[in-house]
């Protein structure tokens, strides 16, 4: 089994930081991995909040339905799609999921066979490493040293495509007004943008560190309490005063 070799002409800006040392360079990734995690969860929670809110102010269909609908709709999928937006960012110097995979696909040696059977090591049932040795082979190949660099090339390269509707979108129409714009996004394709995007966090949260985790968060505060009471008990929004911190 080769023994996990770094090159250090490859070797991307979060990666010479830890010179050419595999376990610094994969702590850095694991480090930007879980920076990232906050993105991906956002997207679920704020979908968790805004749809059924959506549904039933549609449902109701009371007099102002429709300019309350209008202004949820345009804060959530701005929202939503400046956050795909960063997640796919391939510039230097930014952090993104598209920047990771593309630093990770110049050092796939780091991602060894030993890396990942280690984490099925257990002290009292030495034959469960086998699982992870199984494991690895069918995301690696049979008998592979490391994860082959096309795997990592094909991760990377589906995050861009699953982006790319949605990038295009906020540069011309969100963060910029360009005047000859020509894009356009539904929220059905925003919504495909933010599942493949997950997907693929998901999927590098296996080849970094063996993890299955799902990582559609679920909500733990009571949120929908805030409408079992009228908003406005007065009938009317207070006038005069501006937004108020939340305890």
């Amino acid at each position: 089994m080769a023994t996990d070799r770094v090159h250090l002409e490859e070797m991307g800006p979060m990666a010479k930081r830890g010179a050419s040392n595999p376990d610094t360079i994969h702590a850095s990734w694991c480090e930007t991995f879980q920076a990232l995690s906050g993105e991906v969860q956002r997207f679920h929670v704020r979908s968790q909040i805004y749809e059924p809110i959506d549904q039933a102010i549609t449902v109701q269909a009371k007099p102002g339905s429709g300019i309350v609908i209008s202004v949820l709709r345009t804060m959530y999928a701005e929202a939503q799609a400046m956050c795909v937006r960063r997640l796919v960012d391939t510039r230097k110097g930014h952090r993104s999921l598209w920047r990771l995979l593309d630093e990770i696909t110049r050092n796939p040696a780091v991602l060894s066979r030993r890396r990942y059977v280690a984490h099925f090591e257990r002290p009292n049932d030495p034959s469960f490493a086998m699982h992870g040795d199984s494991e690895f082979d069918s995301i690696a190949g049979q008998g592979a040293d490391h994860i082959p660099k096309r795997v990592l090339v094909g991760l990377r390269d589906s995050v861009e495509t699953a982006g790319e509707t949605v990038k295009a979108y906020v540069d011309e129409r969100i963060a910029h007004h360009r005047a000859a714009a020509k894009t356009s996004l539904n929220f059905g394709q925003l919504k495909t943008a933010i599942h493949d995007l997950s997907a693929a966090y998901q999927r590098l949260g296996i080849l970094l560190n063996a993890t299955h985790y799902e990582y559609e968060p679920v909500i733990q505060d009571p949120w929908e309490d805030v409408f079992s009471d009228p908003l406005f008990p007065g009938g009317r929004p207070p006038t005069g005063e501006g937004p108020k911190p939340v305890a």
